[in-house]
């Protein structure tokens, strides 16, 4: 990996939309991914919605399956739970804001990770009924 490319990832962490657009607009790799972690689930994982935005936008794949198998709603559903647990919420606090952005874009509930675990199941693992019953209606209205 080099200079720019580490960069990127703490450019996102940190919410620097300039950096990121150059990067984009350098020929910088939108579904770049780095030991499990691409770029769209950096901004997930720090819940940077507008960051999220502009990498679909600029040809992000929202169904790419880093090496670890996860996609970006994976991650969504992640830490949209964990989140909500680490920061002593509780059940049926869990924002569901990115998942369905994520999913009004085209995101894949099916997808699987090198487990076999889609993003239901992760929900369904840390037993969030918020999760499930939306990531099913959206299933079923869609």
């Amino acid at each position: 990996m080099n200079h720019k490319e580490y960069n990127i990832f703490r450019a996102i962490a940190v919410g620097n939309i300039g950096f990121v657009k150059d990067f984009l607009s350098n020929g910088g790799d939108p579904n770049f991914e780095d030991n499990g972690w691409t770029l769209l689930t950096c901004a997930i994982e720090n819940e940077r919605i507008e960051i999220v935005e502009i990498l679909l936008n600029n040809g992000t794949d929202v169904n790419y399956r880093s090496s670890n198998g996860w996609t970006a709603l994976h991650q969504a559903v992640d830490i949209s739970i964990d989140g909500t647990i680490q920061t002593g919420g509780k059940p049926g606090e869990e924002p569901i804001d990115i998942i369905k952005f994520l999913l009004d874009k085209g995101a894949n509930i099916n997808i699987e990770d090198i487990q076999g675990n889609s993003s239901l199941d992760i929900a369904m693992r840390y037993n969030s009924k918020k999760i499930i019953n939306f990531l099913k209606e959206y299933r079923t209205n869609k």
